[in-house]
């Protein structure tokens, strides 16, 4: 073999390499996956992967909980290829038994091997067609109940499954998942938008920005204060920034915080949640509540303490002034208004690039 990062692409290097990770012997199989697992690290090293379908499909093919060191370095290896190219995802998607072999890896009592796992179904998910065969194994298996109680144990090897999550809500069909009112999933991981771990932040941040897409479920959203109160917590500063007509008109939740309650410390998932607020300001009962729940109020506060030339000033300056502007006949629903041919090309180039968050 040559040396990690260098792969000659000669079709007797590819026959050594499927010859080494066929092997019963260990040792040869941990050798031939130290190697793949280094020239993963690059991008020539993912494009001799991903071309030599036949070298690929074995990696692919030593997702075995019995395996575990190995396993792990297949993990890995995978991981850089998916995030690399979307060549990477659809072979791997090809094959509607390796999904399953992920979720199946999800059980595994090694917090390494589920947390590998979990990471590379959300990188696959980011996808629609990833998210699309992910989405159709959880149907077809009824794991959502078991994944949200995955999560909500809070262990830390089930990190990225927010992310997988959101990635799912980027389709309709997953949308109307989470948001089925009777299975109550919704409510049950909401409360990670506050979470400690910033992965798990980014993965509910963008499954909440992706099901306010769904305008026609903005009413059942806005049905109570929670929703409101779960995004505006992140964005909201100590209680004494306040004067107590201001704190008194906010939701109980968010009613004279602590004075040593920190703002979101991510960007990303900040203007994520900014993302969200804009979308329910598309209906005039929307705007509504918003104005009742005192966002104005949070915004305003945050507005201040935001770098004037960057995109999240931008864009809560933008939901402030829908919110202190007059209300006219014609906007019941936003998302209505007719827009120039070439603005509405860009917006919806803007919401499939928002529509995921980058994982690696």
């Amino acid at each position: 073999m040559t040396g990690a990062g260098s792969p000659s692409g000669s079709q007797s290097e590819v026959e050594e390499l499927a010859g080494l990770l066929s092997s019963g012997d260990l040792r040869l199989l941990m050798s031939g996956m130290d190697y793949l697992c280094g020239l993963s690290g690059s991008s020539d090293g993912v494009q001799f992967l991903v071309t030599n379908e036949l070298l690929y499909s074995a990696v692919v093919g030593l997702l075995h909980p019995e395996r575990s060191k190995v396993t792990l370095l297949a993990l890995k290896t995978l991981i850089n290829c998916v995030h690399s190219t979307a060549l990477a995802v659809n072979l791997f998607i090809t094959t509607p038994s390796n999904v399953d072999n992920l979720f199946q890896l999800l059980e595994s009592e090694d917090p390494q091997t589920v947390n590998d796992s979990a990471r590379l179904l959300a990188n696959i998910s980011r996808s629609r067609p990833g998210a699309q065969k992910t989405l159709e194994n959880i149907v077809q298996n009824n794991r959502l109940n078991d994944l949200v109680s995955k999560l909500t144990s809070n262990k830390p090897e089930y990190h990225y499954l927010p992310h997988i999550f959101g990635n799912l809500c980027q389709l309709s069909d997953g949308r109307e998942l989470f948001m089925t009112k009777s299975n109550c999933i919704f409510q049950r991981i909401l409360p990670f938008l506050s979470h400690e771990n910033v992965i798990c932040r980014h993965g509910m941040a963008n499954l909440v920005k992706n099901c306010t897409f769904q305008t026609d479920c903005h009413e059942w959203l806005l049905a109570d204060d929670d929703f409101l109160s779960a995004i505006l917590l992140p964005l909201a500063g100590p209680g004494d920034e306040l004067d107590d007509e201001d704190n008194e008109s906010l939701p109980v939740d968010l009613q004279y915080l602590e004075e040593t309650k920190k703002r979101e410390s991510s960007i990303d998932v900040s203007l994520s949640l900014v993302h969200s607020l804009h979308k329910l300001c598309a209906t005039r009962a929307g705007r509504a509540k918003m104005r009742a729940c005192g966002v104005y109020i949070i915004l305003r506060q945050f507005h201040k303490t935001l770098d004037e030339e960057s995109d999240l000033w931008r864009e809560v300056h933008n939901v402030i002034q829908i919110l202190i502007g007059d209300e006219e006949p014609e906007m019941d629903n936003l998302e209505k208004v007719e827009v120039p041919e070439d603005v509405a090309e860009k917006l919806a180039q803007i919401q499939s690039e928002e529509s995921q968050i980058q994982i690696v």
